[in-house]
Protein backbone atom coordinates (compact mmCIF):
# COMPACT_ATOMS: atom_id res chain seq x y z
CA UNK A 1 0.00 0.00 0.00
CA UNK A 2 0.86 3.31 -0.91
CA UNK A 3 0.03 6.85 -0.34
CA UNK A 4 -0.83 9.11 -3.31
CA UNK A 5 2.86 10.63 -3.36
CA UNK A 6 4.26 7.28 -2.95
CA UNK A 7 2.16 6.16 -6.16
CA UNK A 8 3.22 8.89 -8.29
CA UNK A 9 6.89 8.84 -7.40
CA UNK A 10 6.45 5.04 -8.12
CA UNK A 11 5.37 5.96 -11.64
CA UNK A 12 8.18 9.25 -12.31
CA UNK A 13 10.65 5.83 -11.67
CA UNK A 14 8.76 2.65 -13.54
CA UNK A 15 10.98 1.73 -15.92
CA UNK A 16 8.41 0.28 -18.51
CA UNK A 17 5.07 1.86 -19.38
CA UNK A 18 2.51 3.48 -16.75
CA UNK A 19 -1.27 2.28 -18.17
CA UNK A 20 -4.45 4.58 -16.32
CA UNK A 21 -7.42 3.06 -17.00
CA UNK A 22 -9.25 6.62 -17.18
CA UNK A 23 -12.41 8.16 -18.42
CA UNK A 24 -11.51 11.63 -20.08
CA UNK A 25 -13.38 12.19 -23.22
CA UNK A 26 -10.61 11.70 -25.94
CA UNK A 27 -8.75 8.83 -24.12
CA UNK A 28 -7.80 6.46 -26.74
CA UNK A 29 -8.50 3.18 -26.92
CA UNK A 30 -5.74 0.55 -24.94
CA UNK A 31 -5.42 -1.48 -28.56
CA UNK A 32 -3.82 1.83 -29.84
CA UNK A 33 -1.76 2.46 -26.89
CA UNK A 34 -0.57 -0.96 -27.16
CA UNK A 35 0.31 -0.78 -30.68
CA UNK A 36 2.27 2.70 -30.08
CA UNK A 37 4.33 0.76 -27.15
CA UNK A 38 5.19 -2.25 -29.00
CA UNK A 39 7.62 0.06 -30.85
CA UNK A 40 9.38 0.72 -27.67
CA UNK A 41 12.94 -1.34 -26.97
CA UNK A 42 12.48 -4.27 -24.79
CA UNK A 43 12.15 -5.15 -22.02
CA UNK A 44 8.28 -4.35 -21.84
CA UNK A 45 7.11 -3.99 -18.59
CA UNK A 46 3.97 -2.15 -17.72
CA UNK A 47 2.34 -0.79 -14.61
CA UNK A 48 -1.56 -0.47 -14.55
CA UNK A 49 -3.71 2.16 -12.39
CA UNK A 50 -7.38 1.54 -12.59
CA UNK A 51 -8.71 4.25 -10.07
CA UNK A 52 -12.55 4.12 -8.15
CA UNK A 53 -15.71 4.17 -9.38
CA UNK A 54 -16.36 7.35 -11.09
CA UNK A 55 -12.89 7.86 -12.09
CA UNK A 56 -10.41 9.55 -11.02
CA UNK A 57 -10.44 13.30 -9.24
CA UNK A 58 -9.68 15.75 -12.03
CA UNK A 59 -5.99 16.81 -9.87
CA UNK A 60 -5.62 13.28 -10.06
CA UNK A 61 -5.77 12.57 -13.78
CA UNK A 62 -3.46 15.79 -14.08
CA UNK A 63 -0.75 14.81 -11.51
CA UNK A 64 -0.92 10.79 -13.30
CA UNK A 65 -0.59 12.24 -16.63
CA UNK A 66 2.35 14.82 -15.61
CA UNK A 67 4.08 11.68 -13.85
CA UNK A 68 3.88 10.37 -17.40
CA UNK A 69 1.08 7.88 -17.45
CA UNK A 70 -0.34 6.82 -20.73
CA UNK A 71 -4.43 6.78 -20.30
CA UNK A 72 -6.03 4.57 -21.85
CA UNK A 73 -9.66 3.66 -22.59
CA UNK A 74 -11.83 0.65 -22.45
CA UNK A 75 -14.81 0.87 -24.32
CA UNK A 76 -17.60 2.41 -24.07
CA UNK A 77 -19.16 0.47 -20.97
CA UNK A 78 -18.02 1.78 -17.76
CA UNK A 79 -16.77 -1.18 -15.62
CA UNK A 80 -16.44 -1.06 -11.79
CA UNK A 81 -12.72 -0.92 -10.29
CA UNK A 82 -12.16 -4.93 -9.92
CA UNK A 83 -13.97 -5.47 -13.93
CA UNK A 84 -11.57 -2.85 -15.00
CA UNK A 85 -8.48 -3.94 -13.50
CA UNK A 86 -9.15 -7.86 -14.96
CA UNK A 87 -10.37 -6.16 -18.17
CA UNK A 88 -7.05 -3.92 -18.15
CA UNK A 89 -4.88 -7.71 -17.58
CA UNK A 90 -6.70 -9.40 -20.28
CA UNK A 91 -5.66 -6.99 -23.02
CA UNK A 92 -2.06 -6.64 -21.52
CA UNK A 93 -1.98 -10.11 -21.85
CA UNK A 94 -3.64 -10.40 -25.53
CA UNK A 95 -2.22 -7.31 -27.44
CA UNK A 96 0.76 -6.45 -24.83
Amino acid sequence: VHTWAQAIERIRTFPGAVLTAALPEGTPPIRTVLDELRNLPSPRSYALFVGPEGDFAAFELEELRDAGSRFVGLGSTVLRTDTATVATLACLRLLG
